[in-house]
């Protein structure tokens, strides 16, 4: 999904929405009741024309760090032509992470 001009704590409210809703969902396939979950990376760039493709490796990084943590989450990956960096918050699902701290990746 791609988000133009919306800004980081507005894209992580909408994907947070998204993983709530998902993660509500149950299905039943024969005899089995399926509880599904997602887990997302998002990346953010605070460019006008970002690199779409670093930005896309910044949103896939992001994606396997949410499987490691433990799947049915939501990470956040922050990338411009400087440098990028990666943000581990806490997501709840008002949108509103509870750190702002940063790992800086080369």
């Amino acid at each position: 999904m791609l988000l133009l001009d919306t800004e980081e704590k507005e894209a992580l409210r909408l994907v947070e929405r998204l993983r709530a809703a998902f993660e509500a969902t149950s299905c039943a396939v024969g005899e089995h009741a399926l509880s599904p979950t997602v887990s997302v990376g998002v990346a953010v760039s605070d460019s006008a024309n970002p690199d779409l493709d670093a930005l896309l490796k910044a949103a896939d990084q992001a994606l396997y760090r949410a499987k490691d943590a433990g799947r049915n989450c939501v990470k956040l990956a922050w990338h411009s032509s400087e440098r990028q960096a990666v943000k581990e918050p806490a997501v709840r699902s008002d949108g509103e992470r509870t750190s702002r701290d940063y790992e800086h990746t080369a």
